[in-house]
């Protein structure tokens, strides 16, 4: 029996894609793709085994860049905390009919203390369920979860806001708390996270996640645009 080796199974991924790439590379166990005709500046794929390691979960990451880090200032901040503001995720509803549709994220009420003066706003995700071709796909793929959300991590350390993250033991949550109150960029970086597996049907369902992650770029450039 010939094992198909995970990185292969990437290779595949990033060859389908190839039309609609400028270019192809692998880092650090991602591949990543540069895109023609997309909102994003580059889209990286990794993966996750589930269980013993047979199934794997594909990550999809767009990365569409509002603002650098050389291009920050007190009015940029404050756009990346009305963004903030606006992110999401989709909810499924139902067992033998699902329904699926955006609201805002729930870390945004969990933290809302935490993230001060935040004004949750359900711009994006109203915006994002009158797509209804977006929701289709989605339920199309099988999505097992998809986030509309900014980056909050960089090589850069911001500065820990000490009231706001007090009694946080995870990492992660630190940092997306301090990225809150100290922004080194804007970058919105939405997920789509599938389980995929090799056989008739995989391509298009490659190219439908694509698809799914440009649709939701054109909205959120449409909203960059309207904020900025």
């Amino acid at each position: 029996m010939i094992k198909i080796s995970l990185f292969t199974e990437l290779d595949t991924i990033a060859k389908i894609l190839e039309p609609y790439s400028e270019k192809t590379y692998k880092r650090q166990g991602l591949t990543y793709i540069i895109p023609k005709n997309s909102p994003y500046s580059e889209i990286h794929i990794t993966f996750q085994p589930i269980g013993l390691g047979f199934e794997k979960k594909y990550i999809f990451v767009g990365r569409l860049i509002v603002a650098d880090i050389d291009q920050m200032d007190e009015e940029k901040a404050e756009l990346y905390r009305i963004f903030k503001g606006m992110e999401c995720e989709l909810i499924f509803k139902g067992f033998i009919r699902k329904k699926v549709f955006f609201q805002n994220r729930k870390r945004l009420y969990e933290f809302k203390d935490r993230f001060t003066n935040i004004k949750i706003n359900p711009k994006l995700s109203e915006r994002l369920n009158k797509r209804d071709e977006l929701l289709d796909v989605l339920k199309k793929v099988g999505v097992a979860q998809a986030l509309v959300v900014l980056k909050f991590t960089s090589v850069h350390a911001p500065e820990i806001p000490e009231e706001a993250v007090k009694g946080l033991t995870k990492v992660v949550d630190v940092m997306e708390v301090a990225y809150y109150h100290n922004p080194l960029d804007i970058v919105w970086e939405p997920v789509i996270e599938v389980m995929l597996s090799r056989g008739p049907g995989f391509s298009k369902k490659v190219l439908n996640i694509y698809n799914a992650l440009n649709l939701i770029g054109e909205e959120l450039q449409k909203i960059i645009n309207e904020e900025k």
